[in-house]
């Protein structure tokens, strides 16, 4: 049987009483630019054919 406490999030309200803060709103904003340009890199690479050797 999987472990449940490995996968679990804890509620804003949790964070705030172990006196730990989530990422704020920019933190989030450029997390969320990284991503996006992950994904457009590799995007680019999935859709790259090799050329054949003859």
């Amino acid at each position: 049987m999987a472990d449940s406490r490995r996968n679990y999030q804890p509620t804003e309200d949790e964070l705030r009483a172990l006196h730990l803060k989530d990422v704020s709103p920019d933190q989030a904003r450029e997390i969320d630019r990284l991503y996006d340009q992950l994904l457009a890199g590799s995007e680019k690479v999935g859709n790259q054919h090799p050329t054949p050797n003859h």
